[in-house]
Formats: structure tokens, C-alpha cells, sequence
């Protein structure tokens, strides 16, 4: 078997049949599926198991314990040679794999990396995502800086579903049990992938579609979002250390992280309030990694004026009433801001 597709599922009725269609429609067809039933309430189980028609497709159903776990619990089943990712409110184009395909034989990689786009809840197309690198730029020991350093300042590669990774450099056997459902476990995963990887290739094809959802986590901030970075983030930058990263990408490592953090103060203002995005802030003023991105950080090299106070206001201590109140009319005067890690 050459390619294990990873479909963790839980609750998403409206579009699992969307999603498993997009790949019974590949023009590529050696292939398995894994379709895990993370303890589905809605009738998504029994949608799995009418698919399991197909002899390519091997549901399993087991209880509940988050998308993280449920990947790492479908890694273990999986038999072929390489491993894709598809979220199951999410769906593939008809050529994802044929393209996918091409690469791996000509390149022989142990990673192919590929583009996405936004589509809305009905699918309908939005956005495809920035083109960061060179079409078919391929990345090996020489020239793995300049991959790592867009690793660590966008969000566009973190993604598991936007590769197709050969299965030896994946880290299958590890325990992420301690990072149970923390916001940042695609960046989590990706991260040893990067590092394990001799050959990546970077295809700007636009393969994958991936919904936005109104009820997503991404537009319903919560506190618990800080804390989740900040132990994700410091696993990252453990690897990173340990791998012999250089201190360019360190620090672009913290700019990145420091812009994220503030994004996230700013937007408790707007959502949460007052009284709670204080105690969210004397919370992160103990921080270790906030502490020190702040520190590198110039508040030139945050992006929008919203969070450059927020910066402000963490960095000197400033009155968060103060603070408080000048963010809030920014707020007024220009919007919310997006959130994405």
C-alpha cells in the first residue's frame, strides 16, 4: 500500500459525506483510509460505517478523547508507505493525489508539501492560501534553514493536512498524551516532520479545501488558548534547540510567538472583557516564553496597531485600565482582529 489517508472523525454529520466523496472521487486510486470515529454523538458513526463499503476505507469507533490522540491513535493502524491528512469537515480536490503522486516519484521525497484555500460552511471557495515559496523547491540538510525559517514565522506549512509525509519520519511511537486537546497540535506534530525530513518538496498547487466554520475555535477565543501556546511553544523550541537551530530563526521563533500572544490579548479585550483579560494579563506577565519574546520583540515587528498596545501594555506594566480602554477604541475604530497560530 503506498498512501494511508487519516480521517479523524467526531460530530460533523453535515459534512463527512462531502469529505469521504472527495476521495472515492481521486483520479489516483492505491490507496487505504482510515476513518476513526472519535466518539461521535450525531450519526456520523453510522455514515462512517455505510462507507465502509468500500474495501479501502477500515472504520474503527472508539471513545472520545480529542482530534490530537484520535491522529495519533489512526497513525498506529495505518499500512502504507505514505501518509496523508484530511480533516473530516474538509474535502480534497479530485487530483490531489495524482499531483501528489507525480512528485513522489520523481522527487522521491520525505515530504511534499502543497497549498490550500478557505471555503465557506457550504464549500464554496474564498481564499487560497499565499504562495511562500518557490514551485517545486525542493529542501534537504544544505538548504533546510530557509524551510524552517518560514516554518517559524507563518502558519502556512504547520498544518498536518497540507503534506503528504513518508511514514519512517514520523514519530509514531511518541506519547502526546500530556498535550491532550491544546490549541497548536498541528504545529506540534509538523514540527518533528521538519526536522526529520532530508527531502521536502513545496508544490504551490492548491490541492486541499478547507472549511471555515463559524463556530470554529479560531472565532471563540478562550483563555485556555495562552496557556495552550505557551506549553506548545516551549515544545517547539525544545525540538528546534536540540535539532541546532540557528539564532536568526530563534528569534524570528519569537517574533512569531510574540505576535501571536498579542493577538490573543487584544482579542480577550473585544470578547471576554475587561476583569477577565486583566487576569489574563497578570497571568502572562509569569510567562516564561511571553517574557522572553517580549523582551526580542520590536513593536515595529508587530503587525497591527491594536496589538502594538498590547505589547506596550505588557512590556511596561502599563495600567491595564488605561490600556484597557485605548485597545477597546481601537477596536471600535477599526475591527476585529483574526486569530491564527
Amino acid at each position: 500500500m503506498k498512501y494511508s489517508i487519516l480521517i479523524p472523525v467526531y460530530n460533523v454529520e453535515k459534512y463527512l459525506e462531502k469529505c469521504l466523496n472527495s476521495v472515492l472521487a481521486q483520479t489516483y486510486t492505491d490507496y487505504e483510509v482510515i476513518l476513526v470515529d472519535d466518539g461521535s454523538t450525531d450519526s456520523s458513526s453510522e455514515i462512517c460505517d455505510r462507507y465502509s463499503e468500500d474495501k479501502r476505507i477500515h472504520v474503527y469507533h472508539k471513545k472520545n478523547s480529542g482530534l490530537l490522540l484520535t491522529r495519533r491513535y489512526s497513525l498506529k493502524l495505518a499500512a502504507g508507505e505514505y501518509i496523508l491528512f484530511l480533516d473530516s469537515d474538509d474535502f480534497w480536490d479530485p487530483n490531489l493525489l495524482e499531483t501528489v503522486d507525480k512528485v513522489v516519484c520523481e522527487y522521491k521525497p520525505d515530504m511534499v508539501m502543497y497549498r490550500y484555500r478557505k471555503v465557506d460552511e457550504d464549500g464554496i471557495p474564498k481564499k487560497d492560501m499565499i504562495n511562500i515559496l518557490p514551485d517545486r523547491s525542493v529542501y534537504t540538510e544544505e538548504n533546510k534553514r530557509t524551510l524552517l525559517r518560514k516554518v517559524v514565522e507563518t502558519s502556512e506549512l504547520n498544518n498536518m493536512w497540507s503534506k503528504c509525509v513518508k511514514r519512517n519520519i514520523i514519530d509514531i511511537d511518541r506519547d502526546y498524551s500530556e498535550f491532550g486537546d491544546k490549541r497548536g497540535e498541528d504545529i506540534l506534530q509538523s514540527t518533528p516532520l521538519f526536522i526529520n525530513s532530508k527531502k521536502a518538496v513545496y508544490i504551490n498547487d492548491v490541492l486541499y479545501n478547507y472549511r471555515l466554520s463559524q463556530s470554529g475555535r479560531c472565532r471563540n477565543f478562550k483563555e485556555k488558548y495562552v496557556f495552550d501556546t505557551e506549553t506548545v511553544r516551549k515544545e517547539i523550541l525544545r525540538q528546534f534547540t536540540e535539532y541546532g537551530i540557528t539564532q536568526d530563526i530563534i528569534d524570528a521563533f519569537f517574533v512569531r510567538y510574540c505576535n501571536i500572544q498579542m493577538n490573543f490579548l487584544s482579542v480577550s479585550m473585544n470578547q471576554l472583557g475587561k476583569t477577565r483579560t486583566v487576569k489574563l494579563l497578570e497571568a502572562m506577565w509569569k510567562m516564561e516564553l511571553v517574557l522572553r519574546a517580549s523582551e526580542v520583540t520590536k513593536v515595529s515587528e508587530i503587525s497591527g496597531l491594536k496589538n502594538k498596545m498590547a505589547l506596550l501594555a505588557y512590556r511596561h506594566r502599563v495600567p491595564f485600565g488605561i490600556a484597557y480602554l485605548f485597545v477597546r477604541f481601537l477596536w471600535n475604530l477599526k475591527g476585529r482582529n483574526s486569530i491564527s497560530i
